[in-house]
């Protein structure tokens, strides 16, 4: 221990100082004698070198979650999630969440409402979204909100040998194509309106399966393809397709999900979807409707 940390400011005085365990003073370095504000700096220097080699810097903490800032994904399978919340404007109590989820290369949305935002009904959204995809999924990308960022959803990614990673702390856009998502196929659809119930649950878990059909089988998306400065602007080149689409021209899917997925598709009806999630969007409004008359 460094004398001058074991000053005892003498009380009645100003900036004078008792050196204890001490009995010579001379024998102490003139910093414990003398208060540090009024040494010089190559003596301030001699005093911060002699802590530097006297006491080590503790060693930096491993993150056992990596922070990524978003690249362009080369084949399907980066996902990125987030949850959106349904509480009406008041956060108190239980109320229903919705985890959205983007594919980076084609565009492709799942969505899963869950009943709160505990970790069993996040992990088991996550879990039914993989075994659900019609391309592997390798690679999960979060925001730092709890439901994703703990042990129990890293050990599930790590015993399925998928990469988690987390946007960055306080920087704004770390998870760009989810986030858009959740006002297009979310916000859109079901509102700001508070759900909280068994039956919304019950009625949006079958209105989200009509909203995936109709945004990965018939919308189209834009997609940045490239980006170039030409002077002081930049040149932007969009690719306009349907999730679908870039599936079946991806040459990393399988032949066997594309024929699978082909076949899908012929059986669906556009209108016909439309016209369902006109009418399950209403049987949700009226469900929410009795539920403020009778609470």
């Amino acid at each position: 221990m460094f004398p001058h940390e074991v000053w005892n400011k003498k009380k009645g005085s100003s900036g004078d100082f008792i050196i204890n365990n001490f009995n010579k003073q001379e024998e102490l370095p003139m910093h414990a004698v003398i208060p540090y504000y009024n040494l010089n700096a190559e003596q301030k220097k001699g005093i911060i070198s002699a802590n530097q080699k006297l006491y080590k810097k503790p060693p930096k903490k491993k993150r056992h979650l990596y922070s990524t800032i978003y690249k362009l994904s080369e084949e399907p399978g980066y996902i990125e999630v987030d949850l959106v919340e349904h509480n009406g404007g008041n956060s108190k109590g239980e109320f229903i969440y919705t985890l959205c989820g983007v594919d980076v290369k084609t565009y492709w949305v799942f969505l899963r409402p869950l009943k709160n935002k505990a970790r069993v009904w996040t992990i088991e959204a996550l879990d039914d979204i993989i075994n659900s995809s019609p391309f592997t999924v390798y690679h999960i990308h979060s925001d730092n909100g709890s439901e994703f960022i703990n042990i129990h959803l890293l050990e599930y990614c790590r015993e399925r040998g998928i990469r988690f990673t987390r946007s960055r702390e306080h920087a704004s856009n770390g998870n760009p194509h989810v986030e858009n998502r959740n006002m297009v196929v979310v916000r859109r659809y079901v509102g700001y309106a508070r759900y909280d119930t068994e039956k919304e649950l019950k009625v949006l878990k079958e209105l989200y399966y009509y909203i995936e059909l109709r945004h990965n089988f018939f919308i189209p998306t834009m997609r940045l393809i490239t980006k170039e400065k030409v002077g002081k602007k930049y040149k932007r080149v969009y690719e306009t397709k349907t999730p679908y689409q870039r599936i079946i021209e991806d040459p990393s899917v399988p032949e066997l999900i594309k024929e699978a997925l082909m076949e899908f598709k012929k059986k669906l009806d556009i209108v016909k979807i439309n016209k369902t999630i006109i009418k399950l969007y209403n049987q949700l409004e009226k469900t929410h409707r009795k539920k403020e008359v009778n609470p």
